[in-house]
């Protein structure tokens, strides 16, 4: 796909790869008969929005850059003096606003963290220390505190939830959280479990085990009547 963005970010190929991320996994899913064409109606609605406002923020990075006035440059240049030393974005991806339309769990408010991208930290597996997706593997995946978590989902649910290419880990057991990153991230959101679509954007996060259920079901009915 073609945006057209202003130089500043440099993020013009980088919507291109997140917009390739966005599709490839629907793509595939619709042609392994795992979700209807209709998904892939979702790629709009959900990419829209995050390239408005990249291209939004670097319009303005734009023309504070190249600000052509004695005066706004002067008082440009004091406001940056001002600010040397604190915090700032990690990087220009921390712009794109979260999911909130599309292959993602609508419960009514959104619980934090849906629609997120998720983070990428060290697990240790079978034995090596790699990063998360290198474990899993892709694919839909449901990472929970416990074993505990899953255990509302009866027998039916989980073929269902394979049937898609998704795949339980329950971190500690098979997985294990090198760093701490995985549980200071479900502390940071109120959660005990997160559900991760193939290109590791949050699906939805869970409470408790009744709320793993409900994001599994909702997930099936998502690929199957989006």
């Amino acid at each position: 796909a073609a945006h057209q963005t202003p130089p500043f970010f440099g993020q013009g190929m980088c919507h291109g790869v997140r917009d390739v991320a966005n599709l490839a996994w629907k793509f595939a899913a619709v042609a392994r008969g795992r979700a209807v064409p209709a998904v892939l109606d979702t790629y709009q609605t959900e990419r829209e929005p995050h390239v408005r406002a990249v291209i939004a923020a670097a319009i303005a990075a734009g023309r504070y850059i190249c600000e052509r006035d004695p005066t706004a440059a002067r008082k440009r240049d004091e406001t940056l003096r001002a600010a040397m030393g604190k915090p700032a974005p990690a990087s220009a991806s921390d712009l794109i606003p979260p999911i909130r339309a599309g292959v993602v769990h609508e419960n009514g408010e959104a619980q934090p963290g849906t629609g997120t991208r998720f983070i990428q930290p060290f697990v240790t597996f079978g034995g090596r220390r790699v990063l998360l997706d290198d474990a899993t593997g892709g694919g839909f995946v449901l990472l929970a505190s416990s074993a505990d978590m899953t255990a509302g989902l009866t027998e039916a649910q989980q073929v269902s939830f394979e049937r898609v290419g998704g795949r339980t880990f329950v971190v500690g057991d098979v997985i294990c959280d090198a760093d701490g990153d995985i549980a200071a991230w479900l502390a940071a959101h109120g959660a005990t479990a997160v559900l991760l679509r193939p290109d590791f954007y949050v699906y939805g996060v869970a409470r408790d085990a009744m709320g793993v259920v409900r994001l599994v079901a909702a997930l099936g009915s998502a690929l199957s009547a989006t």
